[in-house]
This record gives structure tokens, C-alpha cells and sequence, in this order.
């Protein structure tokens, strides 16, 4: 396996401990960054511009934070020729359709709805990795884990 690095914006520590734990366990090698809102996501992809860092490999952007949320984060994302092409990934404890198409009308490459059940969570996780290992590219139908779960949920 690959190391990849995935920036994480999420302002709850404890959904980020959740996600980045099982990151960690499907692939030990992978490094996450954590930046607590849509303010501090821009700011850290600025810095890695004018530093001439490499970019993260996926951006993991939660919707609802403060100061910046995730559907303006990715707006100004989607919209800078340096930034548009880093795989960016929504996710919410809301499975509203509304922000669904909100999020793929801006540029998500996919949408999870939060669930603290870790066996979804894995199989989101696993998904990140196979798009990341090119088996096959990041799509919206590849990242239909909210609707998924309510499937699941209702049988």
C-alpha cells in the first residue's frame, strides 16, 4: 500500500479521532492533517501553495462547521485552477438530498453521510483507498455510501 495523504476539515474531534482511527487501520502508512473549519482548510491549501508543498491526495470536508462551512470551502476549492483537481469528498451527519446535489453541483467528487457505525465507515474508508490506488476513479456513484445506509437501515 501507498502512503497518501488526506487533509481532513471537521470542526469535531471526535468524528476526526473516529475517521482518522480507521484511515490508520486500513492503511498504517496513510498521513492526515486536521484543520477545524473552511477558514483554516483555504488557509492551509494557501500555504502549501506559496511553500511549494505537495497537496494533499483527498480533501475529507465536513459541511457544517463555523467561520467557513464546507460548501463555501469547496466553492473557493473547485475555483482556483491549483486546487480544483484534489479529490474532495463531502461529508454530514445530514443525508438531506438538497446538500447531496448542493455538494455535486459545486464540485464534490462524493458525498458520506457521518455514521458512527464502523462497519460504513470502514467500507467508506476502504472506498477512499481503492479511488486513491486507481482502481477506479473518484465518482459520485462510487461514494453513494448515504444512500447505501438508508437501504441498509430500512431492510
Amino acid at each position: 500500500m501507498r502512503k497518501y495523504k488526506i487533509l481532513v476539515a471537521d470542526d469535531d474531534a471526535d468524528d476526526f479521532e473516529f475517521i482518522n482511527s480507521i484511515l490508520h487501520e486500513i492503511n498504517p502508512l496513510t498521513q492526515t492533517e486536521h484543520v477545524l473549519n473552511g477558514k483554516e482548510l483555504i488557509d492551509h491549501l494557501n500555504e502549501k501553495l506559496i511553500s511549494q508543498q505537495p497537496f494533499p491526495d483527498l480533501i475529507l470536508l465536513d459541511i457544517n462547521m463555523p467561520k467557513v462551512n464546507g460548501f463555501q470551502a469547496l466553492k473557493m476549492i473547485k475555483s482556483k485552477k491549483d486546487t480544483c483537481s484534489i479529490p474532495t469528498l463531502m461529508y454530514s451527519t445530514s443525508a438531506c438530498p438538497v446538500q447531496m446535489e448542493q455538494c455535486y453541483v459545486l464540485g464534490a467528487n462524493g458525498f458520506f453521510t457521518k455514521s458512527h457505525c464502523e462497519k460504513i465507515t470502514r467500507e467508506f474508508a476502504q472506498e477512499i483507498f481503492n479511488c486513491l490506488e486507481g482502481h477506479y476513479g473518484f465518482h459520485p456513484v462510487n461514494f453513494s455510501f448515504s444512500l447505501k445506509a438508508a437501504i441498509q437501515k430500512n431492510n
